[in-house]
């Protein structure tokens, strides 16, 4: 009962949590101001944070705290000091954890490549001129992860979930500083697994966050109504990411991930969208399951998941046979 009971008040006090970075405007503007708020103060002590933390000290600031900031992970030392190595940016599903990504850094480790690793929360879901920012900063620390190192000799995207929608905000960005064509031509290969268009955001966003039913249809129907709400506003950068995503000019082959069991990711419009890039000639390959859940294949059927990957990589020169 006791154990039930502490369920219970952890799943209230999430809802709860979210209510008040949700009503607080500092939270979408000012990091800092925000920890000022009442809001961040009491959210703050259910939690046993610091509310006069940095942001090195807790992450990346997303409501909940969910998802962590961008970090570089360099394979081992080159043969040759200064020798270029490939780079992937592997985004996370929203809320993944660096331990759950680990399987997936060491495969590109193994394969003599670097890392930038990232994962977001809801805030940059919520709110799509945080998503391009964020993507802005992950462009940047791919052309040059690291000061004074040599920049990559290719870049490998591998993004999961919500990267979807997040590259598809990169590709707004750099189309609007006449960047995308020169930056295209540095990518060897593009990954997506289970990336939802913008329907099944609001379920994608409702189960990160760990809670079970009813409160996480709670949520999710909540944020159907406010992407409701902003369509016309803030929500515009929703559709625009969606259709950049659409419409992705980049060259580079591509693999994708599914699974008709995902209901978070519709199997139907994944393969609308492999069909209008194979119509733009990009060379799209899949990767699909029956009863796999979302985000899950790897670990429904990791054979097969690396298998296909380590062949493609492979068919396509990214990496060595």
């Amino acid at each position: 009962m006791d154990k039930e009971r502490e369920e219970r008040r952890g799943e209230g006090a999430a809802i709860k949590d979210l209510l008040f970075l949700s009503a607080c405007h500092w939270a979408t503007e000012d990091l800092k101001m925000h920890r000022r708020c009442i809001c961040s103060r009491l959210v703050g002590a259910r939690r046993g944070l610091a509310t006069n933390a940095t942001t090195k000290d807790i992450g990346m600031p997303t409501p909940l705290s969910l998802g962590f900031d961008i970090t570089y992970q360099p394979a081992a030392a080159s043969i040759t000091a200064g020798d270029r190595k490939p780079l992937v940016i592997l985004c996370g599903w929203m809320g993944a954890k660096p331990r759950q990504m680990k399987v997936f850094l060491d495969f590109y480790h193994k394969r003599g490549f670097d890392a930038l690793l990232f994962a977001v929360g809801p805030k940059h879901v919520l709110l799509p001129s945080a998503a391009e920012e964020h993507m802005k900063k992950v462009v940047e620390l791919a052309l040059q992860p690291t000061a004074g190192a040599s920049p990559p000799s290719s870049l490998v995207f591998h993004h999961f979930s919500v990267g979807g929608y997040l590259f598809g905000q990169m590709l707004r960005g750099l189309e609007a500083s006449n960047k995308l064509h020169s930056f295209s031509k540095l990518i060897s290969a593009q990954i997506f697994d289970s990336p939802p268009d913008i329907a099944g955001v609001p379920a994608g966003l409702a189960r990160s966050m760990g809670i079970g039913a009813p409160f996480s249809l709670i949520i999710e129907y909540t944020v159907k109504a406010y992407l409701a709400i902003t369509k016309l506003t803030t929500g515009k950068g929703h559709e625009l990411a969606s259709q950049a995503f659409h419409q992705n000019t980049v060259p580079a082959p591509s693999l994708w991930f599914y699974s008709e069991g995902d209901d978070v990711a519709d199997y139907k419009d994944c393969e609308i969208v492999i069909e209008k890039w194979r119509a733009k000639g990009t060379l799209v390959e899949m990767c699909t399951w029956k009863e796999s859940k979302h985000i899950q294949h790897a670990r429904f059927d990791p054979a097969k998941y690396f298998g296909t990957l380590d062949d493609f990589l492979k068919r396509h020169k990214v990496i060595n046979a």
